[in-house]
């Protein structure tokens, strides 16, 4: 059998069922929305906290003498901890509604399963 670089051999496995769920626009964006946000939420709030703990860990084991250097390691602080709470707060309030919007379109079944 010669060497075709149009044809390619394909094997298909056929399923026994396949269940199919009509899905609105609306929902799409939502769930495009949803996908996007919880997990950015999340990176930020595992970035942002670590900066606060160690600034905080630093302050209480060095004496700090320089005040600038004190200065940037309390705006540190603040800024770690109170982006991470923003992010973490965001991310714990966002991570059900993805499985809630998927579970609403599962369940919506209108009329007989056509077969």
């Amino acid at each position: 059998m010669p060497y075709d670089l149009y044809q390619i051999t394909a094997k298909r496995h056929r399923l026994q069922q396949l269940e199919l769920y009509d899905v609105s626009g609306d929902e799409l964006d939502h769930l495009e929305q949803l996908g996007s946000s919880v997990g950015t939420d999340l990176q930020f709030c595992m970035f942002c906290l670590p900066i606060g703990i160690s600034a905080t860990l630093t302050l209480l084991v060095v004496n700090v003498t320089n005040p600038h250097v004190y200065e940037t390691y309390w705006a540190a602080i603040f800024v770690g901890f109170g982006l991470g709470a923003f992010f973490g707060y965001r991310w714990l309030m966002a991570r059900g509604q993805f499985s809630k919007c998927i579970d609403k379109i599962r369940q919506r079944q209108i009329g007989e399963v056509e077969k």
